[in-house]
């Protein structure tokens, strides 16, 4: 948690690397190729942003203390849950939430 910070978000998703590479062939057909660009990106699972699982934190979160335990698990119909639960009060604030519909 940061300093005050009042909700949790949890955006499950798939984090992919893409790199691209020129390939040249000389007169001889031997083949060199030069690496043009590389980057990361992020595809959430979620369809949309009101999916993604909120907790609310009551009090407030502090700087550098644990304060969440989070358990994923997947259903019958392939949707990914997530229950929530506050280390500081000992609640569960989300009990069973759909994350993602799975692929």
């Amino acid at each position: 948690a940061i300093q005050g910070q009042k909700e949790i978000r949890l955006d499950i998703g798939e984090v992919a690397d893409v790199s691209q590479a020129e390939v040249t062939y000389d007169a001889q057909g031997r083949m060199t190729s030069s690496h043009l660009n590389q980057q990361s990106y992020f595809r959430s699972l979620s369809a949309t942003q009101n999916q993604v699982c909120v907790a609310h934190l009551e009090p407030p979160g502090d700087t550098g203390v644990d304060r969440i335990e989070v358990n994923f698990e997947v259903n019958e119909q392939r949707v990914l849950l997530a229950t929530v639960k506050d280390l500081l009060t000992r609640r569960v604030l989300v009990e069973r939430g759909a994350i993602a519909k799975l692929q």
